[in-house]
Protein backbone atom coordinates (compact mmCIF):
# COMPACT_ATOMS: atom_id res chain seq x y z
CA UNK A 1 0.00 0.00 0.00
CA UNK A 2 1.09 3.69 -0.78
CA UNK A 3 1.04 5.95 2.26
CA UNK A 4 2.14 9.60 3.38
CA UNK A 5 3.80 10.49 6.51
CA UNK A 6 6.27 12.31 8.07
CA UNK A 7 8.99 9.51 6.06
CA UNK A 8 10.90 11.11 2.95
CA UNK A 9 13.25 9.31 0.52
CA UNK A 10 16.40 9.77 1.55
CA UNK A 11 17.24 9.57 -2.54
CA UNK A 12 14.35 11.63 -4.00
CA UNK A 13 12.63 13.16 -0.75
CA UNK A 14 9.81 12.03 -1.80
CA UNK A 15 6.91 11.81 1.20
CA UNK A 16 5.32 8.44 -0.60
CA UNK A 17 6.20 5.60 0.32
CA UNK A 18 4.56 1.57 -0.23
CA UNK A 19 4.74 0.07 3.44
CA UNK A 20 5.90 -4.03 2.07
CA UNK A 21 6.42 -5.42 5.40
CA UNK A 22 6.64 -5.15 9.35
CA UNK A 23 9.92 -6.42 10.39
CA UNK A 24 11.18 -7.13 13.94
CA UNK A 25 14.80 -6.03 14.55
CA UNK A 26 17.15 -7.83 16.02
CA UNK A 27 17.82 -5.38 18.43
CA UNK A 28 14.39 -6.07 19.28
CA UNK A 29 13.15 -2.78 18.17
CA UNK A 30 10.25 -2.76 15.23
CA UNK A 31 10.87 -1.87 11.71
CA UNK A 32 9.23 -1.93 8.29
CA UNK A 33 10.40 -2.40 5.32
CA UNK A 34 9.79 0.63 2.58
CA UNK A 35 10.03 1.02 -1.00
CA UNK A 36 9.95 4.62 -2.48
CA UNK A 37 6.70 4.90 -4.18
CA UNK A 38 8.78 7.87 -6.69
CA UNK A 39 12.45 6.35 -6.84
CA UNK A 40 12.23 2.73 -5.94
CA UNK A 41 14.77 3.06 -3.09
CA UNK A 42 14.00 -0.12 -0.77
CA UNK A 43 15.18 0.72 3.26
CA UNK A 44 13.96 0.10 6.37
CA UNK A 45 12.03 2.75 8.50
CA UNK A 46 12.71 4.19 10.74
CA UNK A 47 16.75 4.33 10.64
CA UNK A 48 18.09 3.38 13.64
CA UNK A 49 19.12 6.33 16.69
CA UNK A 50 22.25 4.19 17.59
CA UNK A 51 25.65 5.43 19.80
CA UNK A 52 28.95 5.06 18.04
CA UNK A 53 29.26 2.76 21.01
CA UNK A 54 26.12 1.06 20.07
CA UNK A 55 27.49 0.16 16.56
CA UNK A 56 30.40 -1.10 17.74
CA UNK A 57 28.58 -3.58 20.09
CA UNK A 58 26.26 -4.75 17.26
CA UNK A 59 29.58 -4.94 14.95
CA UNK A 60 31.41 -6.98 18.26
CA UNK A 61 33.96 -9.98 17.82
CA UNK A 62 30.58 -12.49 17.84
CA UNK A 63 29.51 -10.75 14.78
CA UNK A 64 32.71 -12.10 12.81
CA UNK A 65 33.11 -15.12 14.19
CA UNK A 66 29.66 -16.61 13.38
CA UNK A 67 28.34 -14.14 10.92
CA UNK A 68 29.13 -16.21 7.99
CA UNK A 69 26.00 -18.33 6.32
CA UNK A 70 27.99 -20.99 4.62
CA UNK A 71 28.56 -23.30 8.01
CA UNK A 72 32.04 -22.04 8.45
CA UNK A 73 33.20 -19.99 11.69
CA UNK A 74 33.69 -16.68 10.35
CA UNK A 75 37.63 -15.79 10.93
CA UNK A 76 38.32 -18.45 12.01
CA UNK A 77 37.55 -21.15 9.27
CA UNK A 78 40.62 -22.10 7.13
CA UNK A 79 38.56 -22.64 4.44
CA UNK A 80 37.36 -19.11 4.32
CA UNK A 81 40.41 -17.22 4.86
CA UNK A 82 41.72 -19.50 2.22
CA UNK A 83 38.81 -18.07 -0.13
CA UNK A 84 39.04 -14.66 1.10
CA UNK A 85 42.45 -14.35 0.55
CA UNK A 86 42.10 -15.79 -3.69
CA UNK A 87 39.16 -13.13 -3.17
CA UNK A 88 40.90 -10.33 -2.49
CA UNK A 89 43.80 -11.04 -5.03
CA UNK A 90 41.33 -11.50 -7.87
CA UNK A 91 39.45 -8.69 -6.83
CA UNK A 92 42.53 -6.08 -6.67
CA UNK A 93 43.99 -7.92 -10.07
CA UNK A 94 40.04 -6.72 -11.94
CA UNK A 95 39.95 -3.73 -10.50
CA UNK A 96 43.52 -2.62 -11.43
CA UNK A 97 42.08 -4.22 -14.70
CA UNK A 98 39.22 -1.79 -15.07
CA UNK A 99 40.31 1.45 -13.66
CA UNK A 100 43.41 1.21 -15.36
CA UNK A 101 45.23 1.75 -12.02
CA UNK A 102 48.55 0.05 -11.04
CA UNK A 103 49.65 1.99 -7.78
CA UNK A 104 48.16 4.48 -5.87
CA UNK A 105 46.11 5.24 -2.51
CA UNK A 106 43.34 3.41 -1.42
CA UNK A 107 41.18 3.53 1.44
CA UNK A 108 38.59 0.74 2.11
CA UNK A 109 35.53 2.05 4.00
CA UNK A 110 34.63 -0.95 6.61
CA UNK A 111 38.27 -2.61 5.89
CA UNK A 112 37.27 -5.73 8.37
CA UNK A 113 40.27 -7.87 9.56
CA UNK A 114 42.52 -5.69 6.67
CA UNK A 115 42.51 -8.64 4.69
CA UNK A 116 41.53 -6.99 1.05
CA UNK A 117 43.77 -3.85 1.69
CA UNK A 118 47.04 -6.29 2.70
CA UNK A 119 46.09 -7.11 -0.56
CA UNK A 120 46.57 -3.58 -2.03
CA UNK A 121 49.39 -2.87 -0.16
CA UNK A 122 51.41 -6.04 -1.12
CA UNK A 123 51.23 -5.11 -4.41
CA UNK A 124 52.86 -1.52 -3.95
CA UNK A 125 49.32 0.09 -3.26
CA UNK A 126 49.64 3.38 -0.35
CA UNK A 127 46.54 1.47 2.27
CA UNK A 128 44.44 3.20 4.80
CA UNK A 129 41.23 1.86 6.42
CA UNK A 130 38.03 2.65 8.12
CA UNK A 131 36.10 0.16 10.12
CA UNK A 132 33.94 1.11 13.38
CA UNK A 133 34.10 -2.03 15.29
CA UNK A 134 36.90 -1.43 17.54
CA UNK A 135 37.48 -5.37 17.83
CA UNK A 136 37.92 -5.89 14.34
CA UNK A 137 39.90 -2.66 13.65
CA UNK A 138 42.64 -3.58 15.87
CA UNK A 139 43.27 -6.72 14.07
CA UNK A 140 43.08 -4.86 10.61
CA UNK A 141 45.70 -2.86 12.27
CA UNK A 142 48.24 -5.66 13.24
CA UNK A 143 47.85 -6.80 9.84
CA UNK A 144 48.62 -4.08 8.10
CA UNK A 145 51.27 -2.26 10.57
CA UNK A 146 49.05 1.38 9.87
CA UNK A 147 46.42 2.63 12.32
CA UNK A 148 42.93 2.08 11.30
CA UNK A 149 40.11 4.58 11.74
CA UNK A 150 37.48 4.12 13.98
CA UNK A 151 35.24 6.38 13.80
CA UNK A 152 32.42 6.70 10.70
CA UNK A 153 34.15 8.39 7.22
CA UNK A 154 32.16 11.52 7.51
CA UNK A 155 33.04 12.71 11.11
CA UNK A 156 37.33 12.51 9.84
CA UNK A 157 39.04 15.38 8.87
CA UNK A 158 41.01 14.08 5.99
CA UNK A 159 42.18 16.42 3.53
CA UNK A 160 40.70 16.79 -0.05
CA UNK A 161 41.62 14.99 -3.21
CA UNK A 162 44.31 12.38 -1.27
CA UNK A 163 43.12 8.63 -3.03
CA UNK A 164 43.07 7.73 -6.11
CA UNK A 165 40.59 4.51 -5.18
CA UNK A 166 37.93 4.16 -2.50
CA UNK A 167 36.36 1.01 -1.73
CA UNK A 168 33.07 0.14 0.00
CA UNK A 169 32.71 -3.19 0.17
CA UNK A 170 29.20 -4.99 1.16
CA UNK A 171 29.64 -1.84 3.54
CA UNK A 172 26.96 1.06 1.92
CA UNK A 173 23.71 -1.04 2.89
CA UNK A 174 24.97 -0.85 6.49
CA UNK A 175 24.95 3.15 6.64
CA UNK A 176 22.08 5.19 8.16
CA UNK A 177 23.02 7.98 5.82
CA UNK A 178 24.81 6.84 2.60
CA UNK A 179 24.26 9.90 0.68
CA UNK A 180 26.40 12.40 3.19
CA UNK A 181 29.46 9.12 3.16
CA UNK A 182 29.43 9.15 -0.67
CA UNK A 183 29.93 13.06 -0.56
CA UNK A 184 32.50 12.53 1.64
CA UNK A 185 33.93 9.98 -0.68
CA UNK A 186 33.65 12.40 -4.03
CA UNK A 187 35.43 14.97 -1.87
CA UNK A 188 38.27 13.14 -0.57
CA UNK A 189 39.02 11.26 -4.49
CA UNK A 190 41.50 12.54 -7.03
CA UNK A 191 40.21 13.87 -10.29
CA UNK A 192 40.02 10.95 -12.29
CA UNK A 193 40.17 8.50 -9.07
CA UNK A 194 37.52 5.78 -8.73
CA UNK A 195 34.93 4.61 -6.04
CA UNK A 196 34.43 0.77 -6.27
CA UNK A 197 31.08 0.12 -4.31
CA UNK A 198 29.53 -3.77 -4.00
CA UNK A 199 26.11 -4.03 -2.10
CA UNK A 200 23.45 -6.93 -2.34
CA UNK A 201 20.88 -6.03 -5.99
CA UNK A 202 17.09 -5.33 -4.62
CA UNK A 203 16.83 -5.62 -8.24
CA UNK A 204 18.20 -9.28 -8.77
CA UNK A 205 16.26 -12.13 -10.21
CA UNK A 206 15.81 -14.03 -6.63
CA UNK A 207 14.92 -11.06 -4.34
CA UNK A 208 11.89 -10.39 -6.69
CA UNK A 209 11.03 -14.10 -7.07
CA UNK A 210 11.38 -14.80 -3.09
CA UNK A 211 9.30 -11.03 -2.88
CA UNK A 212 6.37 -12.22 -5.11
CA UNK A 213 6.06 -15.52 -2.92
CA UNK A 214 5.65 -14.01 -0.32
CA UNK A 215 3.07 -11.29 -1.50
CA UNK A 216 1.14 -14.19 -3.01
CA UNK A 217 0.94 -16.41 -0.10
CA UNK A 218 0.73 -13.72 2.73
CA UNK A 219 2.86 -13.24 6.14
CA UNK A 220 1.60 -16.00 8.31
CA UNK A 221 2.11 -18.60 5.61
CA UNK A 222 5.00 -17.92 3.67
CA UNK A 223 6.77 -17.42 7.60
CA UNK A 224 5.54 -20.49 8.57
CA UNK A 225 7.24 -22.75 5.65
CA UNK A 226 10.52 -20.51 5.88
CA UNK A 227 10.78 -20.98 9.18
CA UNK A 228 9.60 -25.27 8.65
CA UNK A 229 12.16 -25.98 5.58
CA UNK A 230 14.91 -23.50 6.52
CA UNK A 231 15.06 -22.31 10.58
CA UNK A 232 14.80 -18.20 9.37
CA UNK A 233 12.89 -15.81 10.64
CA UNK A 234 10.92 -13.87 7.98
CA UNK A 235 9.89 -11.78 10.66
CA UNK A 236 13.76 -10.34 10.91
CA UNK A 237 14.31 -9.56 7.17
CA UNK A 238 12.37 -8.43 3.82
CA UNK A 239 14.87 -9.60 0.76
CA UNK A 240 18.83 -8.51 2.15
CA UNK A 241 17.10 -5.96 4.26
CA UNK A 242 17.74 -6.92 7.80
CA UNK A 243 17.76 -3.91 10.38
CA UNK A 244 19.78 -2.66 12.17
CA UNK A 245 22.71 -4.42 10.09
CA UNK A 246 21.26 -3.83 6.31
CA UNK A 247 19.06 -0.77 6.68
CA UNK A 248 19.18 -0.11 2.29
CA UNK A 249 19.10 -2.56 -0.90
CA UNK A 250 19.99 -0.20 -4.02
CA UNK A 251 19.36 -1.95 -7.51
CA UNK A 252 21.42 -0.31 -10.32
CA UNK A 253 18.85 2.65 -10.90
CA UNK A 254 18.93 4.22 -7.40
CA UNK A 255 22.19 3.50 -6.84
CA UNK A 256 23.46 5.23 -10.21
CA UNK A 257 20.91 7.82 -9.43
CA UNK A 258 22.56 8.72 -5.94
CA UNK A 259 26.33 8.22 -7.05
CA UNK A 260 25.34 10.88 -9.67
CA UNK A 261 23.76 13.19 -7.38
CA UNK A 262 26.83 13.33 -5.16
CA UNK A 263 29.22 14.12 -8.51
CA UNK A 264 30.72 10.29 -9.43
CA UNK A 265 29.70 9.13 -12.82
CA UNK A 266 29.34 5.27 -12.97
CA UNK A 267 31.57 3.79 -15.52
CA UNK A 268 31.29 0.13 -15.49
CA UNK A 269 28.60 -1.93 -13.90
CA UNK A 270 27.50 -5.95 -13.31
CA UNK A 271 25.38 -7.99 -11.43
CA UNK A 272 26.17 -11.36 -11.31
CA UNK A 273 24.88 -14.19 -8.76
CA UNK A 274 26.19 -14.99 -5.54
CA UNK A 275 28.69 -17.45 -6.18
CA UNK A 276 30.65 -15.66 -8.42
CA UNK A 277 34.54 -16.34 -8.72
CA UNK A 278 35.77 -12.64 -7.99
CA UNK A 279 33.07 -10.47 -6.75
CA UNK A 280 31.47 -13.49 -3.81
CA UNK A 281 32.52 -16.46 -3.62
CA UNK A 282 30.31 -18.70 -1.51
CA UNK A 283 31.80 -21.86 0.03
CA UNK A 284 29.59 -24.86 -0.12
CA UNK A 285 27.25 -23.03 -2.49
CA UNK A 286 25.00 -25.94 -2.56
CA UNK A 287 25.39 -27.64 0.78
CA UNK A 288 22.49 -26.52 2.19
CA UNK A 289 18.46 -26.79 2.91
CA UNK A 290 16.62 -27.60 -0.54
CA UNK A 291 14.64 -24.21 -0.33
CA UNK A 292 17.90 -22.55 -0.28
CA UNK A 293 19.07 -24.12 -3.09
CA UNK A 294 16.22 -23.78 -5.36
CA UNK A 295 16.73 -19.82 -4.88
CA UNK A 296 20.45 -19.93 -5.28
CA UNK A 297 20.20 -21.63 -8.42
CA UNK A 298 16.94 -19.20 -9.54
CA UNK A 299 20.05 -16.63 -8.52
CA UNK A 300 22.22 -18.36 -10.96
CA UNK A 301 19.85 -17.72 -13.17
CA UNK A 302 19.67 -14.47 -12.99
CA UNK A 303 23.52 -13.67 -13.07
CA UNK A 304 23.28 -15.14 -16.68
CA UNK A 305 21.09 -12.37 -17.44
CA UNK A 306 22.83 -10.03 -15.13
CA UNK A 307 19.67 -10.04 -12.75
CA UNK A 308 22.14 -11.77 -10.15
CA UNK A 309 21.90 -10.64 -6.16
CA UNK A 310 25.09 -8.70 -6.62
CA UNK A 311 25.30 -5.14 -7.51
CA UNK A 312 28.88 -3.79 -8.40
CA UNK A 313 29.75 -0.13 -9.72
CA UNK A 314 32.56 1.41 -11.06
CA UNK A 315 32.38 5.37 -10.37
CA UNK A 316 34.35 7.69 -11.48
CA UNK A 317 35.27 11.10 -10.56
CA UNK A 318 35.36 13.70 -13.13
CA UNK A 319 38.34 15.14 -14.37
CA UNK A 320 39.45 18.90 -13.28
CA UNK A 321 37.94 21.10 -15.87
CA UNK A 322 40.94 23.48 -17.31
Amino acid sequence: MDTESNWRCHLCHSPRRRVLARLAGKDGRPYWAVRCAECGLLCADPMPEMSLLQFQQVYSENYYQTGWRDRGEGYLDPAKVASMEQEARDQRLEIERRTGLSTGAILDIGCGDGRYLKEFQQAGWKVAGVEISEYIARLAEKRLGIQIYSNPLESLDLEPEQFDLVRLKHCIEHLADPRTVLQKVAQILRPGGYAVIDTDNAGGLRSRAENSIRRLLGRTLSRSIVKCLTGKDLDTKYGRLSPPIHLYSFDLSTLTRLLDEVGLQVLYSLRPAQGHPVWFPQLGRYRCNPLEVLFRLVDDLGGRFDRGEVLVVFARKPMAQG
